[in-house]
């Protein structure tokens, strides 16, 4: 097997190197402030860091999976939470929405994701429901033409600047994990609220807080995928996912 980087790929390498070596003097001060300043997030976006895979149509640059992880390395080396932010981003949002989203779905948030114009999330894990996905509790009962979400979600990664979330629920609870769905939850929304955020041990400057959900009303159009068919969903998405978490380790 070849293992040579293309152009395309020494060229995203590069541009990573530089940003990040302008990030590695920040990473002390922003793990005490357990947070990333703003500017550094708008200036990833302008530079393309939020959209590495989205397709070109829809604003990002389209690369493939090898030139991803090496952009992901030299942001990992310099600051992982940075590092952390983009790839909960892109290999568990912005992948979610290319790979099952509807065309209205894309068109409505791939360009404003590619951009860092919002900030993605993805939301499984609960008290009582972290790697046994099955057993999650947090539930959307059918409501007129939408759903009413109830539940509380833990452990999200961007919750607390993240603008779209990708909400895992059970719609058929004796179905268990085959009664699971995946929906997209704005920011904003009423009857979601983030809760607190985790003071953490590392990755400080990385948003993780809680999701709390209390009668919040979302339409039909925010299912991403088909009705009980979110299990597959977020097992694939975290088989994408691991891809980013091994550019991290070998980053750091």
């Amino acid at each position: 097997m070849d293992f040579e980087l293309t152009e395309t790929a020494k060229e995203v390498r590069d541009a990573a190197r530089a940003f990040a070596e302008r990030l590695k003097p920040l990473a002390g001060a922003w793990e005490e402030a357990e947070a990333i300043p703003a500017e550094f997030l708008r200036e990833g976006g302008r530079l393309g860091f939020f959209g590495l895979m989205v397709a070109e149509e829809y604003g990002g640059m389209g690369l493939d999976a090898l030139t991803y992880s090496v952009a992901m390395e030299e942001l990992a080396r310099a600051n992982a939470s940075y590092q952390g932010c983009l790839s909960i981003h892109n290999s568990l949002v912005c992948t979610a929405l290319s790979r099952f989203g509807t065309p209205e779905q894309k068109s409505l948030w791939l360009p404003r994701l590619a951009a860092g114009e919002v900030i993605g999330a993805y939301s499984l894990s609960e008290p009582g429901a972290g790697s046994d996905a099955g057993s999650i509790i947090t539930s959307a009962v059918a409501d007129g033409d939408g759903f009413s979400i109830n539940g509380q979600k833990c452990w999200v990664s961007n919750g607390g600047i993240a603008g779209l979330f990708v909400v895992f629920v059970s719609t058929s609870p004796a179905s268990a994990s085959r009664g699971i769905t995946c929906f997209l939850v704005e920011k904003g929304t009423p009857g979601f609220i983030v809760g607190r955020k985790e003071r953490k041990m590392g990755l400080r400057a990385s948003d993780t807080s809680e999701l709390n959900f209390k009668d919040c009303r979302v339409t039909r159009s925010a299912i991403l995928g088909s009705l009980n068919g979110g299990f597959k969903i977020a097992m694939s998405l975290l088989d994408g996912g691991r891809v980013g978490i091994g550019a991290q380790a070998v980053g750091i």
